[in-house]
């Protein structure tokens, strides 16, 4: 009676007319009155000759849920399935006859992905200390000087991304509330239990995301110096710059932030910034990022200090021993350059660029002996723009002032003693140098990666 009722209400006819091996088949399935999910389960069960299991997890509610009116043509037996099953968050399993269904599933997915929690800090505290001999102070203790202290933060990408997965993974229709994903950093892991829809969600944006972090972009970076001329002391009049282009009959493109994005050549931009002094190439390095991967530039001196310490230790019969020793700390001076890189999907390039410089406020020698550490000042700026791949961004203004000292003299004269002071003379006078950042970014993809690496010199070498 049961089979005459569903077969009333879902009608198969096939077109290859053997039934027995229904991966063949082509399925017309036509409903009249309301049908049950249970229903063509049973139906397509027995007709195929499939075992069914059901697990507990999939309640009754959702297997009498009714399908109204249904009409499928030429269908074959995975779409079938996924019309009645998957689009009603029914998981399904087909393999050696075996239907197997359920409601939950737990399913691991991969993230190629480098990242961890990272504070890097640094500090310098200088402290000074006697002796103490019972209970008699001899000197003083206490702490005289400065502290300095830096931080860097990045963001923790896995403790993000599971707050994100777990809010794709619950949304207010859904009426089983899943569970918190489980993430494994090392192993770049994340296990996710959930309905049919819901670990379709998560599936969908954990593609995207592995296809956004697998890109790539070639930064080519040039540090250029230009001595400026009494007459430019000021620096450089980037509106001549775009005016000398424009005549040219290339329009550069400008940016409201502190970056400027043209395509002109490097040749360009040296033989106009000739005009304002003499310039040198201080570095003009080249690497590859990951998408929204912080690439790091550092070019400069490390300069250590000593610092002596001393610690009172009581004993147990009431002396107490000074113990003293000596910490080498150091600090940096000279070009530190933070550049990361957002792809977008219409291939445009989003930088954040953070260049820093610092120098010291006195000429120091790198080996020479310093209890303190020197002095620095430091210029920085920062600027988000977007470009394309392939245009340039220039970042400009940072200029310094250092004072130089010139000697002359007269050849033979200069070195002879007592007199030879006459025939010598020294000058001193300020120098205004600015720094200019050349920024290139390629993308790398769309076929391009060869010819790009290829005119970088950055091929892999293949066996």
């Amino acid at each position: 009676m049961k089979k005459i009722i569903f077969l009333f209400l879902i009608s198969l006819s096939f077109i290859y007319p053997n039934s027995e091996d229904c991966y063949k088949k082509i399925f017309n399935i036509r409903s009249e009155t309301d049908a049950r999910i249970i229903d063509f389960v049973e139906q397509i069960s027995e007709l195929c000759n499939f075992n069914l299991i059901i697990d507990q997890s999939l309640n009754d509610r959702t297997l009498n849920k009714k399908l109204s009116r249904v009409y499928l043509k030429k269908k074959r037996l995975g779409e079938v399935l996924d019309f009645f099953l998957s689009e009603n968050n029914i998981f399904y399993d087909l393999s050696n006859d075996i239907l197997r269904l359920s409601y939950i599933q737990t399913k691991t997915y991969h993230i190629d992905y480098i990242a961890s929690n990272r504070i890097g800090e640094t500090s310098t505290e200088v402290s000074v200390g006697g002796n103490k001999k019972g209970n008699q102070d001899v000197g003083n203790i206490g702490s005289v000087g400065t502290k300095i202290s830096t931080q860097t933060k990045f963001e923790n990408f896995w403790k993000d991304l599971k707050r994100n997965i777990y809010l794709i993974l619950n949304r207010p229709e859904d009426k089983y509330i899943a569970s918190e994903p489980v993430i494994n950093e090392k192993a770049g892991l994340i296990t996710v239990s959930g309905t049919y829809r819901q670990l379709k969600r998560v599936k969908e944006y954990i593609d995207t995301l592995n296809e956004k972090l697998k890109r790539q972009v070639l930064i080519d970076v040039n540090i250029l110096s230009v001595s400026l001329n009494q007459e430019n002391s000021t620096g450089i009049d980037w509106s001549d710059f775009y005016s000398g282009i424009s005549n040219g009959g290339t329009t550069p493109i400008r940016d409201a932030s502190p970056g400027l994005v043209t395509t002109v050549s490097m040749n360009q931009i040296i033989q106009f910034l000739k005009k304002y002094g003499s310039v040198k190439s201080i570095s003009n390095p080249k690497i590859v990022a990951s998408n929204n991967q912080p690439a790091l530039i550092s070019i400069g001196n490390e300069y250590f200090y000593s610092i002596k310490e001393t610690q009172i230790k009581d004993t147990s019969s009431g002396n107490s021993n000074t113990l003293n020793s000596t910490k080498i700390e150091s600090v940096f001076a000279g070009i530190l350059l933070d550049i990361t890189a957002d792809i977008s999907n219409d291939g445009k390039v989003t930088l954040s660029i953070n260049p820093s410089i610092s120098q010291t406020a006195k000429t120091l020698t790198q080996n020479s002996n310093r209890s303190i550490p020197p002095d620095l000042t430091k210029k920085q700026l920062s600027s988000v723009i977007t470009t394309e791949s392939g245009k340039k961004v220039i970042l400009g203004g940072l200029i310094t002032k250092s004072k130089t000292v010139e000697n002359t003299q007269v050849p033979l004269l200069g070195y002879m003693p007592v007199v030879g002071s006459l025939f010598r003379s020294q000058k001193s006078f300020y120098k205004n140098e600015e720094l200019i950042i050349i920024i290139t970014p390629y993308i790398l993809d769309n076929g391009l990666n060869g010819e790009i690496l290829e005119d970088y010199q950055l091929i892999e070498l293949h066996e």
